[in-house]
């Protein structure tokens, strides 16, 4: 086992590491682009155009959620963070438990087979004769 100064100098000879992203030189600019109100694409653009970084809009995005802004100076909130339920409608049939649920598949698929259609059918705008090319009617 090693001891806490044989660990330390293990540390102290560690190099540092480099910044983990392309964008990390340019932190400030995407940053301040971004309140300047500037879209994902923009930003992306502009990296491209004016300082060589080949990048996507989807990159900048990853790159400011990940690494830019705590939730407290305007960063997006993930759904999580602000407890956001994208179940909030109910649905109208209750979901059927694994044993059941072949069954109540079925009686779904019988459920819609039986509705019936608002309206008259829509005229296809054509008529099909299988011994006759395909053609539109003129009315």
């Amino acid at each position: 086992m090693l001891t806490d100064d044989e660990l330390r100098q293990l540390l102290d000879a560690l190099p540092e590491r480099g910044p983990r992203s392309r964008l990390d030189p340019f932190r400030e600019l995407i940053m301040e682009m971004r309140r300047r109100r500037y879209s994902y694409r923009d930003i992306s653009r502009f990296l491209i155009e004016r300082c060589g970084v080949g990048i996507s809009h989807n990159a900048v995005r990853n790159f400011i959620n990940r690494h830019c802004a705590p939730a407290s100076e305007g960063r997006p909130v993930r759904a999580s963070e602000d407890q956001r339920t994208w179940n909030a409608v109910e649905p109208t049939l209750p979901a059927p438990s694994a044993t059941e649920q072949p069954q109540a598949v079925r009686e779904r698929i019988e459920a819609l087979k039986r509705r019936t259609q608002s309206g008259p059918a829509p005229d296809p705008g054509f008529r099909f004769d299988p011994s006759e090319p395909l053609s539109i009617p003129e009315d």
